[in-house]
């Protein structure tokens, strides 16, 4: 689904999530499993996608020990347990992370993220190919000369020679890109550029070969505000930026986007804005596209400060999905017959998390990825929650 881009770890106190003045406790038949840990350092998994109950991929980061070397983990849920599948790294690299993951067939699927090494900024995207025995480097195109830092942030699939990743390369400003895959090559494919000239791209969902969206955000045209909406929308022929409305103040960045099987879409993200101190705090932000335009939509329990949206997905009869977190803990929004839900998943005994980072609807089960902390003096550990069939 969506995807993340650079590692940085927080942290964020679990506690008890409140809906209408009442207590909300862990929901029946959620529940957490365990996943692999291989580093000593910081490990997470940053996005999830799959084909069946027993076909489900699972990828982020972990390092070796502390803060350095950095290197993909791609995790696989065979029906029973989350194992580590190793993934090649480029050679010469040791700041190396998988960002996203689409899952095409059990014998098909892509994760996209970047390659680089510490010190310096030569960092290129990363495109890894599963092919049922092994995850495979696949050569991809990058933007600039050598010392130009590109990164793939998200990838989705219309099928397996319709494929799209996106990211940014920071050429002299911020560049928003996107790459197709054919079914033989990837190509940079162009984009509308940002009026300001900045601009990057952090999630993206495709329906059809004639209908995707991809969502990031750019520097702001307007006085008012510093950042805005970055929508492009992909006919079959051309990507085409799509107007929305910005918030107030420093403005609206979106991370992911989800598309239902109607065409009707949805974006998630935060809106942000400058503290009295000159600090920068923020809320929640989710859009929706009705089929002709991109509207704010108000989502209980996640429309005040603090809050946080990582990701969305539109189970097949339309019902959508929201994981993120609210100033009382980290939970679930369910919008179903008109009415958000606050759902609360599985209680994790922890001093800090779960961290949700992705969600995604498999075999008419939610599957949710992060991280969470053991203790106050530990590192990050993966993590990964589903709930009951559902759907």
């Amino acid at each position: 689904m969506g995807a993340r881009g650079l590692f940085a770890v927080g942290s964020m106190v679990a506690a008890t999530i409140l809906l209408s003045g009442q207590a909300v406790s862990a929901t029946p038949g959620w529940e957490p499993i365990s996943t692999p840990n291989p580093g000593a350092g910081h490990n997470v998994l940053l996005d999830v996608s799959g084909t069946g109950g027993n076909d489900i991929w699972a990828v982020g980061q972990y390092e070796v020990r502390p803060h350095v070397p950095r290197y993909p983990l791609a995790a696989h849920w065979d029906g029973t347990a989350w194992r580590k599948v190793d993934v090649p790294i480029p050679p010469g690299k040791n700041n190396v992370s998988l960002n996203a993951v689409a899952a095409i067939a059990p014998d098909d699927a892509w994760a996209v993220g970047s390659a680089g090494t510490t010190g310096d900024l030569q960092e290129t995207t990363l495109i890894t190919h599963w092919d049922g025995a092994s995850w495979q480097i696949v050569p991809s195109p990058n933007v600039g000369d050598t010392n130009t830092p590109n990164q793939l942030s998200a990838v989705a699939a219309a099928g397996p020679d319709d494929v799209w990743a996106v990211g940014y390369a920071a050429e002299n400003t911020f560049r928003p890109i996107a790459q197709h895959w054919d079914g033989h090559a990837w190509t940079i494919v162009p984009l509308p550029a940002p009026e300001t000239g900045h601009g990057v791209l952090s999630g993206v969902a495709v329906r059809a070969s004639d209908d995707a969206w991809a969502v990031g955000y750019a520097r702001s045209s307007t006085a008012r505000s510093t950042t805005e909406p970055y929508v492009v929308h992909w006919d079959g022929h051309s990507w085409t930026r799509v107007q929305t409305p910005n918030s107030d103040a420093s403005g609206t960045r979106l991370t992911d986007v989800a598309i239902a099987p109607s065409g009707q879409a949805y974006a998630v993200g935060a809106t942000l804005w400058t503290t009295w101190e000159g600090g920068t705090t923020g809320k929640a932000a989710v859009m929706r596209y009705d089929g002709a335009h991109w509207d704010f939509v108000n989502v209980p329990s996640f429309n005040t400060e603090g809050t946080r949206v990582s990701d969305v997905t539109i189970a097949p009869d339309g019902d959508v999905w929201l994981t993120g977190s609210n100033v009382a803990g980290d939970s679930y929004a369910r919008l179903s017959a008109g009415t958000w839900e606050l759902v609360r998943g599985a209680d994790v005994p922890s001093w800090s998390g779960p961290a949700e980072e992705a969600l995604t609807m498999v075999a008419g089960r939610i599957w949710m990825v992060g991280r969470y902390y053991p203790s106050s003096n530990s590192y990050a550990q993966t993590y990964a929650e589903r709930s009951p069939v559902l759907y």
